[in-house]
């Protein structure tokens, strides 16, 4: 699997935000199926044991500017390869929380293989309760001029929130069964996505 990039480059962050990114990386690398490949200040490149098909994951922290406070998002990101799917023309997957209901839609109208995507995931009765259970910002499935599907995960668990005026800072810290948890998303929408992709 091609190394995934970084998608936060030179960001340069407060030294309590630092230590909350720092404390939030010590509880992935914790866990036992997981092992680090690369940590940079910002950004962490982890190799996913227990999980197969996943393999690598890079965990992002992304910077959201408002008028009185920043939020560091994190964000979970891995890759999907093959010969088909080099094939196939771009399109983009979200996650959306409907009244009562959460489903999977395709952004971009009627495009084929997302929507038999949509059809598959939005049965997979498994990877709903486990997406259910975790609260998330957001959830994205993209191909995009790239000979690769990327999946992004984005939980409320390990944001970071740094008030300016008064000066302070707070994290949500994840669980240990959290983490486990947005590994096993990944897991099982990589696995349809192979499946459709045979």
């Amino acid at each position: 699997m091609r190394q995934l990039t970084h998608g936060v480059k030179n960001m340069s962050v407060d030294r309590r935000v630092s230590d909350k990114i720092k404390q939030q990386f010590s509880v992935i690398i914790g866990n036992e199926s997981i092992c680090m490949v690369e940590q940079e200040e910002t950004s962490l490149l982890v190799r996913v044991e227990e999980h197969e098909p996943l393999d690598l994951v890079r965990v992002n922290y992304i910077c959201r500017s408002h008028v009185w406070s920043k939020n560091y998002n994190p964000v979970y990101e891995c890759r999907v390869e093959g010969n088909r799917i080099k094939r196939q023309s771009d399109f983009c997957i979200a996650y959306r929380y409907c009244h009562k209901s959460s489903l999977f839609v395709a952004e971009d109208g009627e495009h084929e293989m997302a929507v038999r995507l949509c059809e598959r995931m939005n049965h997979n009765t498994l990877l709903l309760q486990r997406i259910r259970r975790t609260d998330l910002n957001c959830l994205s499935i993209q191909k995009k001029k790239h000979d690769y599907i990327e999946l992004k995960i984005s939980p409320f668990s390990g944001m970071i929130t740094r008030i300016l005026i008064p000066p302070a800072t707070s994290y949500v810290r994840p669980h240990e069964g959290e983490i486990v948890q947005i590994f096993q998303i990944l897991q099982l929408m990589i696995t349809d996505i192979k499946i459709l992709n045979g």
